[in-house]
């Protein structure tokens, strides 16, 4: 009767933290909670909590390190394990298979626990789901006889319970940085178009104004000199080049022919606009079949990438042409490469040359690339110039 009462108080226990485990969403949390369900669900008495140690292990640098554990010394969580080497934990991560392993101190991976000496069973399971695997959930115990089928029953469901909650974690995560990112994005982008306006379209309509107020003057004065006719000839440089602006500043923000011509037609008008605006000869290599699988949304995207290295490259570099190819990686991505002669810049990767929170078209386009889960890198030019590449999956992974 007692040993029932207390079954039916540690399935309630059970159920309550696994109700709190479903509404988590911090994985540190999430991992603290496993454990909690885990010694509850495994272990007869309270007091023999202290004898099962915990490990969850994760990949970290092509490297597989402890990120969670319960009973385990400060030197074990220090510990690596490659995963080219033979040992229980590199088979059950590549082939998801759960493994029990008696005298774990005779395992070449297993024996560096120090929790291990006093082990005579381990048990390791993978926390898999959907052919994504999230890292190794590893026990330990001193009982030799301790794993029995009902138990490892428990830690497997346990393990799929934990999987999920470390997706559903993941895509939040996931989702809350896009959202930074995007917040980000603005900022940057809308102070950017404040200094583009401030600088171009403000300066010339301030031009125009004070040519257009100095022959009103003279024609108050009824002053008739030569020189009328080549001012109003500046004028209308000068409004011609501002329409131009404005036209082009319209098509970067709002490219309808995106929609209907698609990414290779709107990045030649972009070009052919560029070089009639400020003189940049763009040099297109595009294959335009490497975007047919790619989403809309995710081309957009491309596009205003584009945007952002030419604005970089015309007002930071001062670069009179600009190369950039696009071409289809593999099945599932595409890699874009953007080059510049402009004044050559020293650094070697994107950590380097660019700070987050600087106000740059470099800092949006790293953003923009880690919205779209790609990868990008810049290299300064022997001669001159700068080279980006850039790299992006045809359709987001956390979808």
């Amino acid at each position: 009767m007692k040993n029932g009462r207390l079954d039916q108080k540690r399935m309630q226990n059970h159920f309550e933290i696994e109700d709190s485990l479903r509404a988590l969403l911090e994985i540190d949390q999430l991992f603290e909670l496993s454990f909690d369900i885990c010694e509850q669900s495994l272990n007869d008495l309270p007091s023999e909590n202290q004898q099962l140690a915990i490990a969850i292990l994760t990949l970290q640098e092509k490297v597989l390190k402890i990120t969670a554990s319960r009973r385990h010394s400060d030197s074990d969580r220090k510990l690596t394990f490659d995963l080219e080497k033979e040992g229980t934990l590199s088979k059950v991560w590549h082939d998801g298979k759960a493994r029990l392993l008696v005298e774990p101190l005779k395992n070449l991976q297993l024996s560096v626990f120090n929790e291990s000496q006093n082990s005579q069973t381990d048990y390791c399971i993978s926390l898999d789901i959907a052919e994504e695997t999230f890292g190794l959930m590893l026990f330990s115990h001193p009982d030799p006889d301790f794993f029995n089928d009902d138990r490892k029953q428990k830690i497997k469901t346990i393990g799929r319970q934990l999987s999920l909650m470390l997706r559903n974690a993941k895509l939040f995560n996931s989702i809350e940085k896009k959202k930074k990112l995007f917040a980000r994005i603005e900022t940057l982008s809308r102070n950017l178009l404040a200094r583009q306006i401030h600088d171009g379209l403000a300066q010339s309509s301030a031009t125009i104004a004070m040519h257009i107020h100095l022959i009103r003057r003279k024609l108050a004065k009824n002053v008739l000199e030569d020189g009328n006719e080549d001012e109003l000839a500046k004028i209308e440089d000068f409004a011609r080049k501002t329409t131009k602006e404005i036209r082009y500043l319209l098509f970067t923000l709002k490219p309808e022919i995106l929609e209907t011509g698609g990414f290779v037609a709107v990045v030649q008008d972009l070009a052919k606009q560029s070089e009639d605006l400020v003189g940049i000869r763009i040099h297109l290599d595009i294959d335009s079949g490497a975007l047919k699988n790619m989403e809309f949304e995710r081309q957009s995207m491309l596009f205003t990438i584009v945007v952002d290295a030419i604005e970089d490259a015309r007002n930071q570099s001062g670069a009179k042409k600009i190369w950039i190819s696009l071409k289809k990686e593999d099945e599932e991505s595409t890699t874009m490469q953007i080059k510049d002669d402009g004044i050559s810049i020293k650094y070697s990767s994107e950590e380097e040359v660019i700070n987050p929170g600087e106000e740059s078209s470099l800092q949006i386009i790293q953003d923009r690339i880690q919205i779209l889960e790609g990868r990008f890198t810049i290299i300064g030019n022997k001669s001159a110039g700068k080279t980006m590449n850039i790299w992006v999956p045809d359709i987001g992974r956390s979808r």
